[in-house]
């Protein structure tokens, strides 16, 4: 198998939509450095459950998970993985207590990109989730990760409004990739 080559400097740049208020990640970073339990919550669709993924090592969600424990291996780090295929935020804000909240994550990683549309009603449905996540129990801080169709459509537009008026960081699939893609 071909080993994947680490990301330039320059897509990881195009793919930082939005660095947003660090403070809460800091918090934890600093926590998790002493040691200590945490869990990493990510709440989407059927990319977030882990569909096409050829194994749950190669999912995205295990990246997550592993950065965590790579960068601090004093802490332990548990997975609370709430994605549910075509879902969006609209059943997403229904079931945030119960499949993801309830597991207390100490971070949060919200991908609905792909199954929600890009218009102002689910961004409305998507706020909603958002401010159910950022006022839960701990406070954990959200990253909003914006995956994309096989045509490089997703709902990018809309939603990375909600983000930067909480000051969420924002990663960007689709601005890193389809660019590549498109060349070939």
């Amino acid at each position: 198998a071909r080993m994947l080559e680490p990301l330039s400097t320059e897509l990881i740049d195009r793919g930082t939509t939005a660095v947003g208020d660090l403070a809460r990640l800091q918090h934890l970073f600093q926590a998790a450095a002493q040691g200590g339990s945490y869990t990493v919550g990510i709440i989407g669709g059927s990319i977030t459950a882990g569909a096409a993924a050829s194994s749950m090592d190669k999912h995205y969600s295990a990246f997550v998970v592993n950065w965590f424990k790579d960068h601090f291996p004093k802490a332990e780090w548990s997975f609370a993985n709430a994605g549910i295929g075509a879902t969006g935020t609209n059943y997403g804000c229904l079931r945030a207590q119960r499949d993801l909240l309830s597991k207390l994550p100490d971070v949060v990683v919200s991908e609905y990109a792909v199954n929600d549309g890009n218009t102002q009603a689910c961004a409305e449905t998507y706020e909603g989730l958002l401010r159910q996540i950022l006022v839960s129990a701990k406070r954990p801080p959200v990253l909003m990760l914006f995956m994309m169709a096989q045509a490089g459509n997703n709902a990018q537009e809309w939603q990375s409004k909600l983000g930067r008026h909480y000051n969420l960081p924002m990663l960007s699939y689709r601005d890193m990739l389809w660019p590549e893609i498109e060349a070939k």
